[in-house]
């Protein structure tokens, strides 16, 4: 019927319009994902030192799992030091975002001297520019979303001709 094409038109544009070259927004794939590759799995995936189940850290390479996974983990520093946010990463709130105060510039004083919260990230590597500082904020602003979904489960199988970047 009419009403069934009007319907995959208008998902046929919605569909463009989300995977469209165009689109200026922040991504988790492409420009999230290169940073906590290049800045911060080494030491916050499965396996490593301050990865999940370790008692002292959360998995940047999974960052969406449900338990240990950045977005959904809370601020293992937070218990007892109530100046600290509670959760890693709030979706829509990075100020409330821990992850922030980790890797904003130290001169900023998000993270107190008495070294409660630990150490600035990335440690011991080169810290993040203002400008990568300000795609992650912006991500967690939009909503720390993982556009991987969408593009992986929703685009490919409806146009499989089209190649995507993993």
């Amino acid at each position: 019927p009419r009403s069934l094409s009007t319907a995959l038109v208008w998902l046929t544009l919605l569909t463009l319009a989300a995977c469209g070259e165009a689109d200026d927004g922040v991504t988790y794939a492409e420009d999230i994902r290169p940073l906590f590759e290049d800045r911060c799995v080494f030491c916050h995936q499965p396996g490593a030192p301050f990865g999940p189940g370790t008692g002292s850290g959360i998995d940047i390479a999974n960052p969406f799992a449900e338990e240990d996974g950045l977005v959904n983990a809370p601020n293992l520093w937070a218990p007892g030091h109530p100046e600290l946010p509670e959760k890693t990463v709030v979706p829509g709130d990075p100020e409330a975002s821990f992850l922030i105060h980790k890797i904003a510039a130290p001169e900023l004083g998000y993270l107190p001297e008495s070294g409660i919260a630990g150490a600035f990230m990335p440690f011991q590597s080169t810290a993040m520019t203002l400008e990568e500082v300000g795609l992650v904020e912006q991500w967690v602003s939009d909503g720390a979303q993982d556009d991987s979904f969408f593009r992986c489960q929703v685009w490919y199988p409806m146009m499989p001709t089209r190649e995507l970047a993993a």
